[in-house]
């Protein structure tokens, strides 16, 4: 959910930009504050760093110009706006006195540019210097649920129907098509038993495309088959089941590759987290992120 104040600054882009007052403020603070609330004092209440410290954080190796709307409510919730460049997060929200980051859709409109993984870097190490011990996270959308594996978040849970159906229901559709050491690798880990394979499934970057091209290339039996599987990826996606579909669609007709991961995981939906305590999980994401820059906290 996006607050008010991140619409209203972020209006100038439909040709309005916030009054001169809310500019002096940003400028000063590097933050909105809510209409009636003191964002800056809200957030002092209940973090251990000023709110000076916490800009220049989520600022670090991003643009000059990137602008910060941090807004804070009297009981600690809030949320973190971040316009760098064309890389925008308007979707992440916290508890301060709940000490908890996200739990909403995370949406970060990278356009390329590599400066999603800093914006995500920069808020991760903020929250883990402020002493949070978890970031949350909602995989959804078409891709949401190979991506967010493939950066090394986990499910909460792995007996979430819309993770579980997906993943065991396609790889028992395509297992035959599959080499006898891929088949070897996975079969253990389709079953879903732990949330760390969605990790080696997320890394299968074996390419089926040619498996299914042929099929849809084949006699008639082969070419029913190829659409049952199809029909079959949609109805696991649930919603976004028409999207997953279209994407595969494109990838198999214009000659691109369709790696397993990708298959067995677009279009899943499940609530994930980062445990700042779990070494692994820490290691996997700072490789996406490009390392991390701040010291772990005692």
């Amino acid at each position: 959910m996006t607050s008010a104040v991140l619409e209203e600054s972020t209006s100038a882009e439909n040709g309005r930009r916030p009054g001169n007052w809310l500019k002096r403020l940003f400028d000063r603070w590097g933050l909105f504050p809510e209409s009636d609330e003191d964002s800056a004092a809200n957030w002092e209440r209940y973090m251990p760093l000023s709110v000076a410290d916490a800009v220049a954080m989520l600022k670090r190796d991003l643009p000059e110009d990137t602008e910060v709307i941090l807004t804070v409510k009297e009981d600690g919730t809030g949320s973190i706006g971040i316009r760098a460049d064309g890389a925008i997060d308007e979707s992440q929200e916290f508890d301060l006195k709940q000490r908890k980051i996200g739990d909403g859709e995370m949406v970060i409109e990278d356009q390329g540019k590599g400066l999603g993984r800093t914006i995500m870097r920069n808020e991760i190490e903020l929250f883990r210097a402020c002493g949070f011990g978890a970031f949350n996270i909602h995989a959804g959308f078409e891709a949401g649920g190979y991506t967010w594996a493939r950066l090394g978040f986990l499910p909460n849970s792995v007996a979430r129907p819309r993770l579980h159906e997906p993943v065991t229901q396609r790889y028992a559709a395509v297992r035959d098509l599959l080499e006898a050491h891929d088949r070897n690798l996975l079969d253990k880990v389709a079953a879903l038993r732990e949330p760390k394979d969605c990790w080696v499934l997320a890394n299968a970057d074996v390419d089926i495309a040619p498996q299914l091209r042929a099929l849809a290339q084949g006699s008639g039996a082969e070419q029913d088959r190829y659409h049952g599987i199809l029909n079959l990826v949609r109805k696991t996606s649930g919603d976004d089941g028409v999207k997953v579909l279209a994407d595969m669609r494109h990838r198999l007709e214009t000659g691109q590759n369709l790696y397993l991961g990708r298959f067995l995981l677009a279009g899943s939906d499940w609530p994930g987290h980062l445990d700042f305590n779990d070494p692994a999980q820490m290691e996997r994401v700072g490789q996406y992120v490009g390392g991390w820059t701040a010291p772990k906290p005692p």
